[in-house]
């Protein structure tokens, strides 16, 4: 996706600019002024890069970055699209003292934050897949036998029941 002042940029550099409190959109790209938002900002990138990555470095942007220059082949962070935008505003914070504060009140409930925000994620999946599934039974015309209700041609046991189906007519 292309953002102005940063060019092509891929999924992990939305995630370290995130961490480090970027706002990103297509129309432009702009550092949160607001502590508040800017701190939910940390968070979320926080909680992208350690589910994208597998790794938690919490708000050490030196690991973080150094983490992602050797596992490049991996997650893409020096690809040439914007690498060299990125990785100066990722530079430019590690030595930021107004980030080292930001990232400290960041931390504090972080765990907590992060476990809603892993539950929210969860929900949006559990509703696209409802979506697929509902798309699926309305394709294939499956049912469950004991209540009715459509079932994707891929489940054995119907959600709206509880009731093992023996899927296919």
């Amino acid at each position: 996706m292309s953002i102005r002042g940063f060019g092509n940029i891929l999924p992990i550099h939305f995630e370290i600019l995130s961490l480090i409190g970027w706002r990103m959109s297509r129309g432009g790209s702009e550092l949160i002024a607001s502590e508040a938002e800017r701190i939910e900002e940390m968070r979320t990138g926080h909680a992208d890069l350690v589910r994208t990555t597998g790794q938690d470095f919490g708000y050490d942007l030196s690991k973080w970055r150094d983490f992602l220059i050797a596992h490049d082949e991996q997650f893409g962070y020096r690809h040439p699209y914007a690498f060299a935008a990125v990785d100066r505003e990722v530079s430019a914070a590690i030595d930021d003292p107004e980030f080292a504060r930001l990232a400290a009140l960041a931390a504090v409930g972080g765990g907590e934050w992060d476990s809603k925000y892993r539950a929210k994620l969860e929900r949006e999946r559990q509703a696209r897949m409802a979506v697929v599934a509902e798309r699926d039974a309305r394709i294939t015309d499956n049912r469950c036998l004991m209540c009715g209700m459509p079932l994707p041609s891929y489940r054995r046991t119907c959600k709206h029941c509880g009731e093992q189906v023996l899927v296919g007519r």
